[in-house]
């Protein structure tokens, strides 16, 4: 997966780097209060204009905003915690919400279905005032069901689908169903939807 020309990326990522292998332990880690991301409080009134004028006024706005590519499809009740997530085009969105604290990197022709969560974000269970944060990669073409959970530190391979309800605590491979509590790879799949 590869960064595209059109869109804007944080500082120090160019159009046409490849997404970085994120290590499996990789994290960030803030304190408390030291969290130095600025924009939550517009993209909060973003949000509140979003369902009080419905979404056609809203959603240019947003798209703007955030960087997303035209062609993303956002609907009522998408919601970013910090603007951090970087789209390729023909992206659904669904009513996603994410709690992105760390970026979250999403290919082309991806699609979320309903309720779904991603989540970059988790306390240290001995001194709970320490945030650590992970990236999350979800490669080309994946498909998301419904009431899926998807945490830090995760990457989704290409072509792969997450059944409905699961919880993904672990990266899952390329061409693979996969589904659970945590979720894992049930069977190979063949999905290559060239579009």
């Amino acid at each position: 997966m590869r960064f595209p020309a059109k869109t804007v990326w944080p500082e120090g990522v160019n159009a046409g780097d490849a997404v970085p292998e994120f290590p499996e332990k990789e994290e960030i880690i803030y304190m408390l209060g030291q969290d130095p991301l600025i924009k939550v409080r517009k993209i909060t009134r973003i949000f509140l204009a979003w369902h009080a004028h419905g979404i056609r006024c809203v959603r240019p706005l947003l798209q703007k905003w955030l960087n997303l590519p035209a062609d993303v499809d956002l609907e009522p009740g998408v919601n970013f915690k910090s603007g951090q997530v970087y789209c390729e085009k023909n992206v659904n969105l669904g009513n996603t919400l994410f709690v992105d604290y760390a970026p979250i990197y999403i290919a082309e022709y991806v699609g979320f279905a309903f309720n779904n969560t991603i989540v970059t974000s988790s306390h240290d269970p001995e001194n709970f005032k320490r945030a650590i944060i992970r990236p999350v990669v979800i490669e080309r073409n994946v498909s998301i069901t419904t009431n899926v959970t998807i945490l830090g530190g995760v990457r989704i391979g290409e072509n792969s689908i997450i059944g409905a309800g699961s919880v993904v605590t672990k990266s899952i491979p390329p061409n693979v169903f996969a589904a659970g509590n945590p979720c894992v790879p049930i069977k190979e799949i063949n999905r290559d939807l060239r579009r």
